[in-house]
């Protein structure tokens, strides 16, 4: 490390294969004596060895399988990090699936365990370092970093820090300002930044790292807000997680679609065990940081898409604006995992390394998001082919290119190969390969096809665009159709831009073609499942970017037909990224408004519980854990009678699933089912069984309402609430209460 003075004081770090194998070693050493020390009952080092352990795991494999193929002199920075993730989770899942799968055949019963898991890594770890020595490359990487950008980078940890102060006090005080502000300066950064551009030419260095603190603290937010994690499908996550720490093996024959992805409970499993942390720990801080990393690596792809940083900041900035980023898939693991192998394969789109050696790459991290989520390896499939055959169209319509540019996804073998992981995996993961499973893939993907092309009015995306909803979800609506009309203006000028110069499409643009129409399946048709901001998020990795491409247009036309003189062509996405912030963050709704029921609800949790209406409540209630709902669920856990029924309304089961009782339409495969829907139907009341429970949550005896369906993609956007006044007849005749804790109450049915 060493100093040098130009027009700028700089301090350039040349990373030597020496330092790497020392700083490995190093790392290594302290992870065991913190182990043991964890081991022998000092628990208050423990933060140390979460910390110690999260990057041991996260970064060690995939830097030293960097070093071993001799890519860091071709990446940059950033590219280095984030390929080193990728590469350690694909480790991570690689050692998980082989030891589970080899291990009990040579008597070891129990590979998901502490001892097992920990050893593994320090063999695995040391042997790679000794592969990695061997490489006869010494400067593998030089980082250059001006003084100027380390001290603009610790004035934008200010903002990190006061959102993790202002949702503590949120959570502990009722305290919001803290919180609204920070909302606020992150929704004018996008002015901030456009403004002094041109004036900072370092500022410019500095967009990857504001993205990343932006997204962090958008997250934190989300996720250290109260006592537990907000559920999501992360609930059926932290069940299977139990499972296979309790077990201490992975049953790969449940026939559940998230017990299936080793992306996920794999790795949520041997985070666990290295780190020796807690799952609440897991989800509330470390995962977060994991998801943070996604719009960087967007923010990278985008600016060798774009070819401008300011456009690309702009691009990575609408993607973590979107509030199903940073709400809901910011803290579900299949999402994160899946969010980070989509990110390394479209970063690889425009990577400067040889062919070879994105190929090899691309095959890696394909595995690693097929074995993430079923959802968008699926999608990533379906616009592979789609893309294929537009790419071979163009490429038939100017055959005297087709020599000059060679796709890398857009080939027949790497969709069949994409096809094989899919498909194998799913089979492999169901009980092996019965024909019984085949059967089933070929009906229910028939089946869906069918519902496709016609739409009920009780469908999630239907009620979403044609619902009636308060102004500032209206007006939120809109702000998503606006973006969307412009992300098809922007591939539209793409697409011109091409065919009018004569280049070949690039396969960025032609898989972003089926993913614009993607988007809108959840709203014209049946396909609710990804309805409610999901597919708008797995699109938006692609789709970004156009969107500023738009928006240049749209003001390059305006400027031209209305002569609007001296107006900065980006300002008016700017003001839109501004707006658009505001709205998904929920500033607008409890600032101007007064009323949310927004993704972004925790911010009004004091005036929701004191002065909300119902629905705010009832929402509130969808997306938080409160303390004495679970301690209820606990008890009842505990002290519960086994083989019996708990009733609840759909909202108090998340208590239920986090405490690990299982839901009654869910195969006894994974667990006895438990739990059952409360019905203000006589018929269904009177068979409830002696012996059974009903759970009631604070937001039951609070507000006397019990919700029965609604609130869910699949079962439609608006809540279905019944009168707890309906089933009163029926307890007082068979029920007696056994347990209240301030609200939340068990009866016990006689």
């Amino acid at each position: 490390m060493y100093g040098s003075r130009s027009d700028h004081i700089k301090i350039v770090i040349d990373v030597k294969k020496s330092y790497i194998i020392y700083f490995t070693i190093l790392l290594q050493i302290l992870f065991i004596v913190l182990v043991c020390l964890d081991w022998v009952g000092l628990k208050a080092l423990s933060i140390f060895r979460q910390v110690i352990g999260f990057i041991y795991v996260t970064f060690i494999p995939g830097i030293l399988l960097l070093g071993i193929f001799k890519l860091m002199d071709c990446l940059s920075t950033i590219e280095i990090l984030l390929y080193s993730v990728g590469l350690s989770l694909f480790v991570v899942i690689l050692i998980g699936i082989l030891i589970n799968t080899l291990l009990p055949v040579i008597g070891f019963m129990n590979p998901i365990s502490e001892n097992i898991v920990i050893t593994v890594f320090m063999l695995v770890v040391p042997i790679l370092s000794i592969i990695f020595k061997k490489t006869k490359l010494n400067v593998l990487h030089r980082i250059i970093l001006p003084i100027e950008l380390l001290i603009f980078l610790l004035l934008f940890l200010i903002l990190l820090i006061f959102s993790i102060m202002g949702t503590l006090l949120l959570y502990f005080s009722n305290e919001n300002n803290i919180i609204l502000i920070v909302f606020l300066v992150i929704s004018i950064i996008p002015i901030l930044v456009g403004i002094i551009n041109g004036r900072y030419v370092l500022l410019k260095n500095m967009y990857p790292f504001l993205i990343w603190i932006c997204a962090l603290s958008l997250i934190f937010y989300n996720s250290i807000f109260g006592s537990y994690i907000r559920p999501t499908d992360n609930l059926v996550e932290l069940y299977f997680l139990k499972t296979i720490l309790k077990n201490k093996v992975w049953n790969v024959d449940v026939p559940n679609n998230i017990n299936s992805m080793a992306g996920v409970v794999l790795v949520l499993s041997i985070y666990r065990l290295i780190m020796g942390c807690s799952s609440l720990i897991l989800y509330k801080l470390f995962i977060p940081i994991l998801s943070s990393l996604i719009p960087v690596g967007l923010y990278v792809a985008y600016e060798k898409k774009l070819e401008n940083k300011l456009n690309a900041f702009y691009a990575s900035f609408f993607f973590i604006s979107l509030f199903v980023y940073f709400t809901w898939a910011s803290i579900t693991m299949k999402m994160v995992s899946s969010g980070i192998f989509i990110t390394l394969l479209i970063i690889l789109i425009y990577s400067n390394l040889n062919r070879k050696s994105k190929y090899f790459l691309s095959i890696i991290f394909l595995f690693s998001l097929t074995v993430s989520h079923y959802g968008t390896s699926y999608i990533f499939l379906f616009s592979l082919i789609i893309a294929l055959i537009l790419g071979n169209l163009f490429l038939y319509l100017h055959e005297s290119l087709h020599s000059l540019y060679k796709y890398l996804y857009l080939d027949l073998n790497f969709v069949l190969l994409n096809f094989v992981f899919v498909f194998g995996w799913y089979i492999y993961t169901s009980s092996g390969t019965n024909f019984d499973s085949i059967v089933l893939i070929g009906k229910s993907f028939l089946s869906n096809i069918c519902k496709v092309f016609y739409a009920s009015s009780n469908s999630y995306g239907i009620q979403a665009l044609f619902g009636k909803f308060p102004v500032y979800l209206e007006i939120m609506k809109y702000l998503y159709i606006f973006s969307y009309i412009f992300i098809l203006i922007g591939l539209y000028v793409e697409l011109r831009d091409h065919v009018v110069s004569g280049i070949i499409v690039d396969e960025y643009t032609l898989l972003s073609i089926p993913l614009a129409v993607f988007i809108v399946l959840p709203y014209v048709s049946r396909v609710s499942q990804y309805a409610g901001g999901r597919m708008w998020l797995i699109s938006s990795y692609f789709l970004s970017p156009f969107l500023v491409k738009g928006f240049l247009f749209v003001n390059g036309i305006a400027k031209y037909y209305l002569n609007i003189l001296n107006v900065n062509k980006i300002l008016s996405i700017e003001l839109f990224l501004c707006i658009f912030m505001l709205f998904n963050t929920g500033f607008v709704a409890e600032v101007v408004y007064h009323n949310n029921i927004s993704a972004s609800v925790y911010i009004s949790k004091a005036r929701i519980y004191s002065a909300g209406s119902l629905y705010e409540k009832e929402y509130l209630d969808r997306v938080y854990l409160s303390i004495n709902d679970v301690l209820c669920a606990k008890w009842l856990k505990v002290y519960m009678f086994k083989k019996t029924s708990i009733f609840c309304g759909k909202n108090a089961e998340q208590n239920l699933i986090f405490t690990g009782l299982t839901l009654g339409h869910i195969t006894k495969k994974i667990n006895e089912p438990v739990v059952y829907y409360l019905t203000n139907n006589k018929n269904k009341l009177k068979h409830i069984s002696s012996g059974s429970y009903i759970y009631l949550t604070k937001f039951n005896t609070f507000t006397r309402k019990i919700k029965y369906g609604g609130g869910t993609p699949s079962a439609g956007i608006f809540p279905k609430l019944f009168n707890l006044t309906d089933i009163y007849y029926y307890m007082s005749e068979r029920c007696n209460k056994i347990y209240t804790n301030n609200g939340s109450n068990i009866y016990y049915v006689n």
